[in-house]
Order: structure tokens, then C-alpha cells, then sequence
């Protein structure tokens, strides 16, 4: 246990000493004495210092300055005071004691032949003492959690072992499948109610939170320390306290906890990664059409336990950053995420992972297009609501049906219609390669040159020589030749999209009245977009 002012009342150098603030502080930690000079306490003070004074430093000091000493005292921690007298005063101040009584610092006085060596050296012992006691803890603690790492114990033996050394009820939560386990069933089920301040304590944070027990009919506030991961999951210690406070020794038990967990998680992932790495080379030597053998193919699909009676379709997951890039952690969380979700939904799929894809070989039985869509739709929507998203540009295409002997034609598909799907603007929908229609064309010519002979030649003038001019013309025609919405579009005001349509009637002859040549213009700038796009 820690030591307090109400411990160091007892110690032999202050049998003389009296408590003249009551009961105010008695259970302040105190980790240190130091003899006061001055009222800078910013630049020396720490948490669980005992100040010995004199008063030497506060004589003939300013009152405000006296005010925000005493206000930095209380926001660093400081234990409380022990005030010689009949050395420079003999009667403690009526302002400093209403000050100590305001900030709850207890004050023990001393008479003046009561030495600071004496107590200074009282203190440290005591202290020193106490650390040594909980080095061999934290030693024998650590030895126990090592034990059990080298012996392969499981994550409920870690939490039971932790329990038995701190004697309160322990739960795991995998926050993003809210799964929990725990050494005592009766605290697993509960709703929170509030998040609290973050707590610091040597080198571990943890959080309080306000729960509320079904099972238990009661409301508690616990104890949450994170545990870090790399998977897509996020762990949380809970410790199911009474007081809503931990001893020094609990704490480096958790400490220990801890480390044996997160010990026991990157096991779990790296073993998971090593089994997807596996499976993510073998599938994609059939998707990217790598295999030439028949042999081979037909050893890989055996291997992958894909059905030769089945068709397939492939849907693809791609994720671009957008201006403010993520740590890879980040990206490697998110596709994780999608892995898992794709496993609710398509038991039966093989999940393949690249660096800013995900892919998806989803067997068909009695599955609709639609019916596609809408689970690949419900997977991204669980993924985003605990994921965050808003930096990266996601897009998720899909492929016609293919026979396993074709997935490298599926996946070529898919890659095309997110390809198409760029050039419409607007990422947000699934897109299908049924969907892209005209663009096919486009997509399977692979002659650049014949492509071109598509656009005319006003149109590649505008492109070359005019961009903003072709912009404004491919925007207006998108909105229904609506001047107030190309506008807000453009960020350009009303006017100046009028200026941009007259210019472009006047020098390039476009007739906006034209239904034929509106829609040839449009499927032209298409075209170079698409054009750009490839090349890039």
C-alpha cells in the first residue's frame, strides 16, 4: 500500500509533531520531502511531495502570488506541509491555514528543535522500504505471467491468474464483435453508461466507465485498460472493482496482465496472417492468371476448396487515400474488418487480401445480382460504422458470373467496372460489370488509337487547350443543363458558368437544344476521361 500523511504521523521524527488541519489529507500519498525555498512550485513540485517550511518562502511574498502557488500545488498533487514554528514565526498564518484547509493539504506542525534531516530521512526510508517491497512483487509477478506464456496459457488463464492475485472479478471485451469473457459470468453482462476521465498511473492509462448490470441489478463504476492489438479487433481489460480504486500491487498485476494478453493476441493474429498469406498466394495465382498448367490449376482450386459445379463472381473492395494519409495500421485494420464481416455473409467465400483491396470469390447459389449487392452493401456499412472511413475514397465493384477455370476473367472484370466506375463520379453505389453497358466496348478495345476516333475533334481541343470549358460542358449536360446546380458544383458563381455555355455555343457550335449531339458530347468526354484514367 502507498504511504500516506496519516502513515508518517506514526514515524519516530514526529511524535512531536501535531496535525492541526483534522482529518483534512490523511489519505494524501506521499513519495517525497523536500525542504521549500521558493513559490515557483511549477518548476520543481511532483505528485506526492511532503513541503517542509518555514514560511520562509511565503514572508513578505505577494497575496496572488501566494493564490496560484497554492492553485499549482493542488493540480500537481502535493501531499501536504509539515511547518516549522518559533523559528521565523509562532503561530502558523490564519491565510496560509484557510489556504490548506480551501485545497484539502493537511498540515502537520513541528516545534523548532525538530530537525529536517531527521524526518527527510524517516520518509525516504519508509519509502524506499515500500519500493523494494514492490519490486519483488512486481517480480514475482512477472514470473508468474512468464510461466504461463511459456507454458502456452490461454487468454481465460491469464485472466484467471490475474484474478487470484487481485481478487476482484476480471472480463476481456473484443469491442468491435462485443464478445466478452471473464472469470465471473454474472459481471459479462452489462450496458455502459458513460465514459469518465482517463486515470494515469505508473506506466499504464486506464479509463472509468459507468456500467450497468443486467444479471447484477446494480450500477458500478469499472476499470478499463486497452489492450493493443494489430488485428482489426480493439481489446479491453475490465476490472469489476468495489471502490472504484486499485492498490499499487493490483496495478502492477494488471501491468503484467496486460503484456501476457497482448502477448497471447499478436500470437493469435500473426498465426491468422500466416494462414491468409497462404491462401492470398495460392488464389491469386488463379485470379491474376499466373497459372498456365492445367495441372497446377486444377491442384490450386482443389487446395482452396472451390466447387467446379459452382459459378462465381468476384467483388472487389478498393480503397484509395484521399488528401490526409493513414498510418498502414489503419488501412490493414479496415480490410481486416472486411474479411471478418465477409465471412458472416458469404460463409462459403474465399477472402483475399492486398494492400488496398480486398477480393472476394463468392460461390453463386440461388443468389441474385441484387442479392449480391445487398450483402456486399450490408458488409461495408458494419465496417464503416466502427471503422473510420472518412479519409479514404472507397469503391466495390463486381464481376459477371465465371466457372473457377475463369476467375482471372472475373477479376479482370471487376478491376474494369471500378475503372468505368471513376469516370461517373460518384463512388458511392456498387457497381456491377453488367452495369457499365456502352463502356464495355471501351474496356475490351485495346487499340488506344480506335478509342480516339470516338471523341471528335472540338472535344479534344477543349481537353487539350480549354479543360475548365469541358469540365463546365460536361457538367452541365450531367445536371440537366441546370445553371444553379453546375454551378454549386463548380464552386464558380451562376454568371460565370452562363459565360462558359456562350462561349462554348459561339466558338465550338455546341447546340444545348440537341439531344443527339448533348448525348454524343457526353459519352465523348466520357471517353477521354476514361482515356486519362487508363493511362494513369
Amino acid at each position: 500500500m502507498p504511504l500516506t500523511i496519516k502513515d508518517i504521523l506514526k514515524f519516530p521524527s514526529l511524535t512531536k509533531g501535531k496535525l492541526v488541519t483534522g482529518e483534512i489529507g490523511l489519505s494524501n500519498v506521499v513519495n517525497d520531502a523536500i525542504i521549500m525555498e521558493a513559490l515557483d512550485i511549477k518548476e520543481w513540485g511532483e505528485y506526492g511531495q511532503l513541503l517542509l517550511t518555514s514560511y520562509f518562502a511565503f514572508d513578505h511574498s505577494e497575496p496572488q502570488k501566494i493564490d496560484q502557488f497554492f492553485i499549482q500545488a493542488k493540480e500537481i498533487g502535493i501531499a501536504g506541509f509539515i511547518f516549522k514554528t518559533d523559528r521565523l514565526i509562532h503561530e502558523i498564518p490564519e491565510t496560509f491555514l484557510s489556504k490548506c484547509k480551501k485545497y484539502q493539504f493537511p498540515i502537520i506542525r513541528i516545534p523548532k528543535n525538530v530537525t529536517y534531516p531527521k524526518i527527510i530521512n524517516d520518509i525516504l526510508s519508509a519509502i524506499n522500504s515500500r519500493n523494494a517491497f514492490l519490486l519483488k512483487h512486481y517480480y514475482d509477478n512477472h514470473q508468474k505471467f512468464i510461466q504461463l506464456m511459456m507454458a502456452q496459457g490461454n487468454v481465460s488463464q491469464i485472466l484467471k491468474t490475474l484474478e487470484e492475485l487481485i481478487h476482484l472479478p476480471i472480463t476481456l471485451e473484443e469491442k468491435v464483435d462485443e464478445k466478452r469473457i471473464g472469470t465471473d459470468k454474472n459481471y459479462n453482462t452489462f450496458q455502459r453508461i458513460r465514459e469518465l476521465h482517463v486515470q494515469k498511473d505508473q506506466k499504464i492509462n486506464y479509463k472509468k466507465l459507468i456500467v450497468s448490470y443486467s444479471s447484477l441489478k446494480d450500477t458500478r463504476v469499472i476499470l478499463s485498460f486497452p489492450i493493443p492489438n494489430l488485428g482489426y479487433e480493439e481489446y479491453e481489460l475490465l476490472i469489476h472493482t468495489i471502490d472504484e480504486s486499485l492498490s499499487d500491487l493490483q496495478l502492477m498485476a494488471i501491468e503484467n496482465a496486460v503484456v501476457a494478453l497482448q502477448t497471447e493476441l499478436v500470437k493469435r493474429y500473426a498465426l491468422r496472417q500466416k494462414n491468409s498469406s497462404y491462401l492470398n498466394e495460392m488464389a491469386s495465382e488463379l485470379i491474376f492468371g499466373r497459372l498456365t498448367n492445367a495441372e497446377d490449376i486444377q491442384d490450386t482450386i482443389q487446395n482452396l476448396g472451390l466447387d467446379v459445379s459452382k459459378n462465381y463472381q468476384l467483388a472487389v473492395f478498393s480503397f484509395s487515400q484521399s488528401a490526409k494519409k493513414r498510418p498502414t495500421l489503419e488501412l490493414n485494420r479496415l480490410t481486416d474488418r472486411i474479411g471478418y464481416f465477409s465471412k458472416l455473409y458469404f460463409p462459403d467465400a474465399i477472402y483475399i487480401k492486398q494492400t488496398h483491396k480486398v477480393i472476394l470469390l463468392i460461390p453463386l447459389k440461388d443468389l441474385s445480382l441484387r442479392s449480391v449487392k445487398n450483402k456486399l452493401s450490408t458488409i461495408f456499412k458494419e465496417v464503416t460504422e466502427k471503422t473510420n472511413t472518412e479519409d479514404f475514397i472507397s469503391q466495390i465493384s463486381i464481376s459477371d458470373e465465371v466457372s473457377v477455370y475463369h476467375l482471372n476473367k472475373g477479376y479482370k472484370q471487376a478491376m474494369d467496372a471500378l475503372l468505368v466506375s471513376r469516370l461517373w463520379e460518384n463512388t458511392s453505389d456498387i457497381i456491377a460489370y453488367d452495369d457499365i453497358g456502352i463502356f464495355k466496348l471501351f474496356i475490351e478495345t485495346e487499340n488506344i488509337e480506335v478509342i480516339q476516333q470516338f471523341v471528335p475533334k472540338k472535344i479534344r481541343m477543349l481537353h487539350e487547350q480549354h479543360p475548365e470549358l469541358l469540365n463546365t460542358l460536361y457538367t452541365f449536360i450531367n445536371t440537366n443543363q441546370n445553371y444553379t446546380k453546375t454551378s454549386k458544383l463548380l464552386f464558380v458563381h451562376p454568371k460565370t458558368v452562363r459565360y462558359r455555355i456562350n462561349q462554348l455555343t459561339k466558338h465550338y457550335k455546341f447546340d444545348f437544344d440537341d439531344p443527339e449531339q448533348m448525348l454524343q458530347c457526353n459519352i465523348a468526354i466520357r471517353i477521354v476521361k476514361f482515356l486519362k484514367n487508363k493511362e494513369a
